[in-house]
């Protein structure tokens, strides 16, 4: 890579104040250290990317358009690091997350967590909707979120968002033909891949119940641990698979995996908040859940005949 994260940080900081020394206080350097960093990214880039004067220091146009390319990179970079930061072992409020939940909510959470005034600190524990539930219960987690369709009924529970499921094939398996349903009776004769969490398996177990398919899912193909290796093992021709829809979304849009309709079945993994008394007890968790639940308003949504809300975080 030609330029760093610290090079892009101080050439924003200088476009920000207009100074090198000032860029230099922010990043705790001096300014000599500074100038050297951006004379080295000059020479690697072949291009003059900070005009400097009496009156201070400003960008070029190539330096204007370097930051503007490095926005996002930038934005991910923070938001990498708060959720890192979520793995200390001191904070305010400890959270436990399924895998899943880890993976899609967590990075708009902290986020959002960093965008916000006197957010707390938050620890991730991250595990099994199985572990998350026995932290909670055992007070060591005060909020978990799990995936798997039924709640324990010791715990309060919040539904914040329905999680789309989607059964993948790779582009020559024979379910890719385009436009081809499939029937649920077919779908739960063929062994799929799963993953060990199983909550995937458990949400199109009770939808196949639903749609009164007699007979039971078939053995597993494979057991695997995480989306990655589930993904490359549907795309080598394995078996297909239930998985979350937005967790293989860039293998859908590339080519790599196809989903295929089942005739008469949408599959929605519930993600849960599940707490032990009441949340807002403390006023960490309380505004935690403030903070990731503002950005939209919830909406009604009726499960297996009870009303919930559902957070679409």
């Amino acid at each position: 890579m030609e330029l760093d994260l610290e090079t892009l940080r101080l050439l924003e900081n200088i476009n920000r104040t207009g100074s090198l020394r000032r860029s230099a206080e922010n990043a705790g350097v001096t300014q000599q250290a500074v100038s050297a960093r951006i004379q080295l990214a000059e020479r690697r880039l072949g291009r003059a990317l900070v005009h400097r004067s009496r009156n201070g220091s400003e960008l070029t146009d190539d330096g204007k358009l370097v930051i503007e390319w490095a926005k996002p990179l930038l934005e991910a970079a923070d938001i990498f690091a708060s959720s890192v930061r979520t793995l200390r072992s001191k904070a305010d409020i400890c959270v436990a997350a399924s895998q899943s939940i880890s993976e899609q909510l967590l990075p708009g959470w902290m986020d959002a967590l960093r965008q916000a005034p006197d957010a707390p600190t938050v620890r991730l524990i991250s595990g099994s909707s199985a572990d998350v539930i026995k932290r909670v219960r055992g007070h060591v987690a005060t909020l978990g979120f799990i995936e798997t369709p039924e709640v324990p009924p010791d715990l309060a529970s919040q539904r914040i968002r329905n999680d789309p499921l989607a059964v993948v094939v790779s582009p020559n398996h024979p379910w890719a033909g385009q436009g081809r349903l499939i029937s649920p009776a077919e779908l739960a004769r063929t062994p799929l891949i799963c993953d060990d969490k199983g909550s995937g398996r458990c949400t199109l177990e009770l939808a196949l119940q639903a749609a009164e398919v007699d007979d039971g899912l078939a053995s597993p193909a494979a057991i695997m641990t995480g989306t990655g290796a589930i993904a490359g093992a549907v795309a080598s021709g394995i078996a297909p698979a239930v998985v979350s829809r937005s967790l293989v979304r860039p293998h859908l849009d590339s080519g790599a995996l196809i989903e295929v309709e089942i005739e008469g079945i949408q599959l929605h993994r519930p993600f849960t908040m599940v707490w032990t008394g009441q949340p807002a007890r403390t006023s960490a968790a309380q505004k935690f859940i403030s903070i990731i639940t503002s950005r939209t308003a919830p909406s009604p949504s009726t499960t297996a005949g009870q009303r919930n809300t559902v957070w679409k975080i």
